[in-house]
């Protein structure tokens, strides 16, 4: 278990998002608009093979739906506010973000993380320091270090934009994650194992990732409120490393019921593909799982 948290939970505020995909474009206030509600909570559970995840994450936050309106691009704007726990086998993670969508087809969302690793030994190397980014970080060697481990912390700041569109019974999807690390102690550099990537220590460091999918929409049926099917393909840059990854992929995601009770559409991912271009898994599979519970009073 380790950290790919962050991105599948960016991934998911990018499919969970019906009201920014419908097609009407009916201009005008709406009268009588219907209170959307302020409070939520959130629980996300990820799984995932190359390399082996896996994390649970609980977010609380505070919605201000400050507009509606009848044409979509200008209903349910929101800015939002939130505080999150995450734990996996050898890391835990607090966080607070402030989110904003000015408009239905974009959102953009900063996040302040603080990171511990716990020093647990690892058969797939998270919390493993590494003395330049020379140094071989290929499965095998991670496997033959796993009890060279080390407690540490560190702090990440995110910065997240969403766009979104929709043509027919196709939307387009595009997700940008800025990330900036900085683990304060030691030097060299530390494996980041949600990107499979070593991380600069000492300094700030920076990695950047992109995102796009094509999806197909499903028209909302019993047991099937949500269902989109299509391919994406990640692009993920790294500045001291120089990591450069090319995946390609394809995505189901499944919303079987727009509510019951608080709970508010529970939705799944599955997200499987393989590596076009990577330093060590060029051309291995990935696989990726998501499930994600949100509640409202």
């Amino acid at each position: 278990m380790n950290r790919a948290l962050a991105l599948s939970l960016t991934i998911a505020l990018i499919l969970i998002c019906p009201a920014s995909l419908r097609a009407e474009s009916n201009a005008g206030p709406v009268t009588t608009p219907k209170k959307e509600p302020a409070l939520g909570l959130n629980w996300t559970t990820i799984l995932g093979l190359g390399p082996l995840i896996g994390t649970s994450q609980l977010e609380g936050r505070y919605r201000h739906v400050y507009r509606r309106d009848a044409n979509p691009l200008w209903d349910k704007l929101y800015v939002q506010g939130g505080l999150s726990a995450g734990t996996s086998t050898f890391t835990t993670t607090t966080a607070a973000h402030v989110e904003f969508q000015p408009i239905a087809v974009f959102g953009l969302r900063l996040q302040a993380e603080r990171w511990h690793w716990l020093g647990r030994p690892s058969v797939i190397g998270t919390g493993l320091p590494f003395a330049s980014v020379d140094s071989p970080a290929d499965p095998a060697t991670m496997r033959s270090r796993q009890n060279e481990t080390i407690a540490t912390d560190g702090y990440r700041g995110l910065a997240v934009t969403t766009l979104r569109a929709k043509a027919g019974a196709f939307a387009l999807l595009n997700m940008t994650r800025l990330s900036a690390w900085y683990l304060p102690d030691g030097d060299g550099f530390f494996y980041d194992s949600e990107a499979d990537n070593l991380i600069a220590r000492g300094q700030v460091d920076l990695t950047l990732r992109n995102r796009l999918a094509l999806l197909w929409m499903a028209k909302p049926r019993a047991r099937a409120h949500r269902l989109m099917v299509g391919p994406n393909h990640e692009l993920h840059r790294s500045r001291a490393a120089a990591l450069r990854r090319q995946r390609l992929g394809a995505m189901v995601v499944y919303t079987p019921l727009k509510q019951w009770g608080i709970l508010r559409e529970p939705t799944m991912m599955v997200d499987v593909g393989f590596n076009l271009e990577d330093r060590y898994r060029a051309g291995a599979m990935y696989l990726l799982g998501l499930i994600n519970l949100s509640f409202v009073p």
